[in-house]
């Protein structure tokens, strides 16, 4: 997962994963909490609104199997 900042907005970007269908994106501002589900999409990258100094990302891959770890 790689990140891009814009002005007050900030570009999640990943690679494809190779059976994958859809991805999740979490985001968390603390590590100590859980993360939740900001994003669902098709393609591998998001832009979000900036709403905090700093945050944290993870992406999980999709499938009719299901969700990734």
């Amino acid at each position: 997962v790689a990140t891009m900042p814009g002005e007050r907005t900030v570009t999640v970007r990943w690679n494809a994963s190779e059976r994958a269908t859809g991805y999740k994106v979490y985001a968390t501002t603390n590590l100590a909490e859980p993360f939740r589900v900001i994003g669902v999409t098709g393609g591998t990258q998001m832009v979000f609104a900036m709403t905090a100094p700093q945050c944290f990302y993870r992406v999980t891959a999709t499938n009719e199997f299901g969700e990734s770890n």
